[in-house]
C-alpha cells in the first residue's frame, strides 16, 4: 500500500522552495541508542530501544554518533563533515530520534527531528544530504503528520536510513508492528511512502519490504512485498497463492481446529481465518540480483499461553522460501522447503548459497520441492 505525504523541499546551496502548509501532530521524543535493520549495517540511529516489530528481531547497531541530544554540528563532525554556514541553517540545534547513513560511497544523509522543550517529536522531519563528488548540500523538510497520510501517523523515530543508486529510504516508527518507509530521490524530492519497513534491495530499482501489521491483534501474519522505484508498482511476495504443501497442510489443520472450537474463537477475539496465520520472517533476507532471486526463512510458530488447556495448532518453525524471476510478475515462482530438508540436500549453507544458478536449478527443476 502506498501512503501520501506533503513535502517542503529546500535544496541547500542550490535553494528551491515549495512551501506546503500542513498540520504537525507531535509524538513523544526519545533518547539516543541505536536500532536498525540487519540488512543495513550502514545506518546509525539515535533512538531509545523500542520493542521489536512483530515478525522481526532487529539486533542493535553500535552508533558512532555523539551522545544524547547532540547538535547537528556535532553529529556531522563525528562523520568527518564540516559544512559551510551558508549551506546548513540549524547547525547549533540539538537533535533527537535521528539516523544517519554512514558508508554510502556517494553521499552522506541524516534524517532528524529538533529536540524541543516539549519533549515531543514534531513535524517536520528534516533531511540533510551531502554529495561527496559534487560537494553540494541538500536539505528537505517532510510533513509526516499531514492529514493526507492514508493509514496512520508517520511522525516517529527514524529507525534506519538506506540508500539505493536512485533513492534514499527512511524507516520511521509508528508502533512496534508498523512503520513508514519514506522514499526520496537523490535530490531529496519526495517520491512515495510504503506502509511497512525496509528489508533489502534487489537490483538498483527494486526494494523488498515487510508490510506493517496491526499491533494488538490475535494473529500476526507476516507479509512481504517488492516495490519497483521506476514503475511505482508493488508486487506481493509472501504469502503467495497458490499455497504449497507446507503452508497448505498447516492451513488445513487450522481449519479443522476452528470448526471444532467456535467458542474458543469468540473468547479470544480470534478471526479464526485459516489463511491468516501467525508467521515470522527471519532477520536474513538473501538476494541475488543477477538471478532476480531471493530467499528467506519463515516460522509458523505462533505465541502460546502455556496456562490455557486448548491451544490452536502451530506450524513448522523453520521453512525456507526461495523465489526467482521476481522482476517479472508473470514468471515469478517460488518454492517452500523445510530447513531440515535443505540441510540434508545442500548442507548447512547460508541462504545466499541457495541462490546460485546451480542451486536454483535444482530447487526449481530438480528433486528439492514440495
Amino acid at each position: 500500500m502506498l501512503l501520501c505525504l506533503s513535502l517542503e523541499v529546500l535544496t541547500g546551496c542550490r535553494k528551491k522552495q515549495n512551501d506546503i502548509s500542513t498540520s504537525a501532530k507531535p509524538q513523544p521524543a526519545v533518547g539516543s541508542t541505536a536500532r536498525s535493520s540487519p540488512a543495513t549495517p550502514s545506518a546509525a540511529s539515535a533512538d531509545t530501544a523500542l520493542p521489536a516489530k512483530a515478525s522481526e528481531q532487529r539486533p542493535p547497531v553500535q552508533s558512532s554518533a555523539p551522545p544524547k541530544y547532540p547538535t547537528l554540528a556535532q553529529v556531522l563532525a563525528a562523520a568527518g563533515l564540516k559544512p559551510p554556514p551558508n549551506a546548513v541553517n540549524d547547525l547549533d540545534q540539538s537533535l533527537t530520534s535521528y539516523a544517519a547513513l554512514l558508508d554510502d560511497r556517494d553521499a552522506y544523509l541524516i534524517a532528524y527531528y529538533w529536540n524541543l522543550p516539549s519533549g515531543m517529536l514534531e513535524d517536520p522531519l528534516r533531511v540533510l544530504s551531502f554529495n561527496r563528488h559534487t560537494e553540494v548540500w541538500n536539505s528537505a523538510q517532510l510533513i509526516l503528520g499531514s492529514d493526507q497520510i492514508g493509514h496512520s501517523e508517520c511522525v516517529g523515530s527514524v529507525l534506519g536510513v538506506h540508500a539505493v543508486p536512485s533513492a534514499f529510504l527512511l524507516d520511521t516508527h509508528i508502533n512496534p508492528s508498523a512503520g513508514c518507509l519514506v522514499i526520496l530521490d537523490r535530490s531529496l524530492a519526495f517520491k512515495n511512502a510504503l506502509y511497512g519497513w525496509y528489508l533489502a534491495a534487489l537490483e538498483d530499482t527494486q526494494i523488498i519490504f515487510q508490510r506493517s501489521e496491526v499491533h494488538f491483534a490475535a494473529v500476526h501474519p507476516a507479509e512481504l512485498g517488492l516495490y519497483d522505484l521506476t514503475t511505482n508498482h508493488e508486487t506481493s511476495l509472501f504469502p503467495r497463492k497458490p499455497f504449497q504443501r507446507i503452508r497448505a497442510d498447516h492451513t488445513a489443520k487450522l481449519q479443522e481446529f476452528y470448526r471444532a472450537h467456535e467458542e474458543w474463537c469468540r473468547e479470544h477475539d480470534d478471526p479464526c481465518d485459516a489463511e491468516n496465520v501467525d508467521s515470522d520472517v527471519s532477520n536474513e533476507i538473501a538476494v541475488n540480483a543477477g538471478e532476480h532471486a531471493l530467499a528467506f526463512l519463515v516460522s509458523y510458530r505462533g505465541m502460546r499461553n502455556p496456562e490455557e488447556s486448548v491451544q490452536k495448532p502451530q506450524g513448522p518453525a523453520e521453512v525456507v522460501y526461495v523465489y526467482r524471476d521476481v522482476n517479472n510478475e508473470s514468471k515469478l515462482d517460488y518454492r517452500e522447503i523445510l530447513l531440515s530438508d535443505v540441510e540434508k540436500r545442500f548442507g548447512k549453507v547460508p541462504l545466499r548459497s541457495l541462490l546460485e544458478p546451480a542451486a536454483l536449478q535444482e530447487i526449481f527443476d530438480g528433486t528439492v520441492r514440495n
